[in-house]
């Protein structure tokens, strides 16, 4: 008699044939269980080694983190952008979501103060997001082999690999999009022998997790968009006494931040996304005192609209052959249009093409320099595991003769893990470079004093976050007039600008080329080409 498959199994071997000798399911079992294991090793490994949770958005997360840690709740000592200018230097957080930081806020709670605590929550995220690949790998009729190949590529893919060791949103979203995505069809396709009740409670599932989504990326909004498309295209198969249950299960879960930014901003959805639909150069986003219109927007110029838009669909079908790799870029190809034919596996793909038509058209016709700052590629992440589900399902399927199957899945799944390893540590190794100049910045403010005799040192840079990590509070230089700059600097009370500043209005100071009484060089930083400059704006 066959043993009864465990609950791991149950994840991972969801199409597993019945009568099945015990000695296969064992097997099976610790195939997965060592991919696993594998998987975590090198994502622990990593993460032990890193020397910053991530530049940038990663820092961000890891900033706001702190904040919690310390019972000041979603508040940041920083200004990154100037949609909303804040009163102060010190504001609510006002544009990108909050999820991310709870995460590493409360690892660092129970492990410690430590980056590798904050990392903690990424890395057991990442290593078990295989399990979601070879269960969609699983629904689409894949076997043993096209499970474990879809469950070792996803450990193994190289950006899966460095977001598991960033304090990103990446890992989770792709966790919340994923698991929304198969909930909606369950509620709308149940399997036998769910009833009613059990519709019900996946399409309260579906909404709660797309509100997780949400809650992680500002881009989850474009879920309502999916799930809408999809309940028209399938409006027959709707239980409409019920259907009320996706957008409560939403509520419930986003709701509460609705409240909150009515209350803290005066306003449920504060967002750039407006001003964002008019930018004419990724650095607009930076500007304070910008005007962007359509107007402005159409002063561009017809053949800058378009050609913009034509460059970024371009980059972003490179970024989705290029992401996932050769050789499951191509046989996920080859894997849709035999799950296509089949009615039920048509129903589940549907789901996961509308979100990537959304997210690429969102970002392509709407935001394209959202896209080129890297927006699309994190949130077209959210989709890896259906295309690593189809390519291993194609690959198993095609390659008939077991040695060669063999050999193709573990030589992709080698290369994967190589390129993931060399992908990370050059990242750190760009990480702690610009770590260690941004530590020789704080030495050399903490030298040069207080310039304005307030009690703290303010600084406007380029990265705000980094500054912020180690200790000062801090501004992102505008993109803006040296007037415009300067008043902000003053309104702020700002003791130094970093330079180089890469804003054309301060290039010519930096240079050499102009002078202004309101900025004065205060000190060289060793080691580096930056100077900063003391405002003086009195």
């Amino acid at each position: 008699m066959a043993e009864r498959p465990s609950a791991l199994e149950d994840m991972v071997d969801v199409s597993r044939p019945a009568g099945r000798a015990g000695a296969h399911a064992d097997w099976y079992t610790a195939a997965v269980l060592l991919i696993l294991l594998l998987g975590f090793a090198v994502r622990l490994g990593l993460a032990a080694t890193a020397p910053h949770p991530g530049i940038a958005d990663p820092n961000h997360y890891y900033n706001l983190a702190q904040s919690l840690r310390q019972g000041r709740g979603f508040v940041i000592d920083y200004i990154w952008q100037y949609h909303h200018p804040p009163a102060g230097v010190t504001h609510p957080i006002d544009h990108w979501m909050p999820l991310a930081a709870v995460w590493p806020a409360l690892a660092q709670s129970i492990f410690g103060g430590s980056v590798l605590a904050a990392l903690l929550p990424s890395a057991l995220a990442g290593g078990l997001l295989p399990l979601l690949s070879a269960h969609i790998a699983g629904r689409l009729g894949a076997g043993r082999a096209g499970r474990l190949f879809a469950l070792a590529a996803t450990a193994c893919l190289p950006e899966l690999i460095l977001n598991s060791v960033r304090t990103d949103t990446t890992i989770f979203y792709t966790w919340f999009v994923g698991l929304a995505l198969l909930a909606l069809h369950a509620g709308v396709f149940p399997a036998p022998p769910r009833g009613k009740w059990g519709r019900g409670a996946f399409l309260f599932l579906g909404g709660a997790l797309a509100g997780l989504a949400h809650l992680t990326r500002q881009d989850g909004m474009l879920l309502a968009a999916v799930f809408a498309c999809y309940l028209f295209i399938y409006r027959r198969a709707i239980p409409w006494r019920q259907i009320w249950l996706l957008p409560a299960g939403y509520l419930v879960v986003f709701g509460p931040w609705l409240l909150r930014n009515a209350a803290v901003l005066g306003e449920a959805m504060p967002s750039g996304v407006t001003r964002s639909l008019f930018l004419t150069t990724l650095i607009d986003q930076y500007s304070y005192a910008g005007t962007f219109s359509l107007q402005t927007y159409l002063e561009w110029g017809w053949g800058n609209i378009v050609g913009k838009r034509l460059f970024e669909a371009l980059a972003s079908l490179k970024l989705m052959y290029a992401l996932p790799g050769g050789v499951l870029s191509i046989a996920a190809v080859i894997g849709l249009q035999d799950a296509l034919r089949t009615t039920e596996r048509r129903r589940l793909l549907a789901l996961p093409l509308l979100a990537l038509a959304a997210l690429f058209g969102f970002y392509t016709l709407f935001v394209p320099f959202l896209s080129q700052g890297g927006s699309f590629k994190k949130s077209y992440m959210a989709v890896l595991p259906f295309v690593i589900a189809l390519g291993a399902a194609a690959v198993e399927h095609y390659v008939t003769e077991k040695r060669l199957r063999g050999v193709v899945m573990t030589m992709t799944c080698g290369m994967l893990l190589l390129d993931g390893l060399v992908l990370v540590k050059n990242d750190f190794a760009q990480t702690a470079a610009h770590l260690n100049s941004m530590q020789q910045v704080a030495e050399t403010m903490r030298a040069a004093g207080d310039a304005n005799d307030d009690g703290e040192i303010i600084i406007m840079t380029q990265d705000p976050f980094m500054l912020n990590y180690l200790g000062f509070r801090a501004l992102m230089l505008p993109n803006d007039s040296l007037d415009i700059t300067l008043a902000v600097a003053a309104r702020y009370r700002v003791d130094y600008i970093l330079m180089p500043p890469a804003r054309a209005a301060l290039e010519p100071v930096y240079l050499g080329e102009q002078t202004d009484p309101r900025l004065a060089p205060a000190a060289e930083v060793p080691g580096t080409n930056m100077v900063l400059y003391r405002v003086n704006t009195e």
